[in-house]
């Protein structure tokens, strides 16, 4: 009787002692980083908002990049993620890819070509976006003083951006998107316009 009750006794314990223990969590395999900044989101629409001057990166219709203090249709940008951390940006109203040529100058082009119009883009601990191109090696940047990217060396001026939430109305953008986006697995129809598109070059911007 007695080593039937210890029995019991132990088998109680060892019940409420495996109730009593927490649970292991779930550990996720893919990148936080890229959770927090929509990288599972195939188009991100935003407007990309510069530090040190207040202003909003835009892409002109003749190819031109400059800035503009409040948002607007040549500020508004999507945002592909073609990999992870890698992106390719083009401007809603005019088209044109964000580019880089092999000094590091930036420039709007219709065609798109993966050396010259994907960038990389990180995180700093500001919260800012930082792009680079993986071909050029050179920092995305609106200054006139380019500089290859060095991980925790200083930028150069205008390069680092804060993506920022879309304010203006959303019916044009609706409207243009639709028209042109036959393909739902490639909305920028970057795959057939890279084989038929020639290289980038000074005299075939824009």
């Amino acid at each position: 009787m007695g080593a039937w009750f210890t029995h019991l006794i132990l088998q109680l314990a060892a019940i409420l002692g495996s109730s009593l223990v927490t649970p292991t969590p779930l550990v996720r395999t893919d990148s936080g980083a890229q959770l927090e900044r929509d990288w599972g989101q195939q188009v991100r629409l935003k407007h990309l908002y510069m530090e040190g001057n207040s202003r909003h990166l835009q892409i002109n219709p003749d190819g031109h990049i400059d800035s503009s203090h409040a948002q607007n249709f040549y500020t508004l940008l999507e945002i592909k993620a073609v990999e992870r951390g890698q992106v390719v940006i083009r401007g809603v109203n005019t088209d044109q890819y964000l580019c880089m040529d092999t000094e590091g100058n930036i420039f709007g082009s219709t065609t798109y070509r993966e050396d010259d119009c994907n960038f990389n883009e990180e995180q700093l601990e500001t919260f800012y976006n930082v792009y680079h191109s993986p071909r050029h090696k050179k920092v995305l940047s609106l200054s006139l003083e380019k500089r290859p990217y060095i991980p925790n060396r200083e930028l150069p001026p205008l390069s680092m951006f804060l993506p920022r939430e879309n304010e203006l109305p959303m019916a044009t953008y609706s409207r243009r998107s639709s028209e042109r986006e036959t393909n739902d697995t490639d909305p920028f129809g970057m795959r057939s316009g890279q084989q038929a598109s020639p290289k980038l070059s000074r005299s075939s911007r824009g």
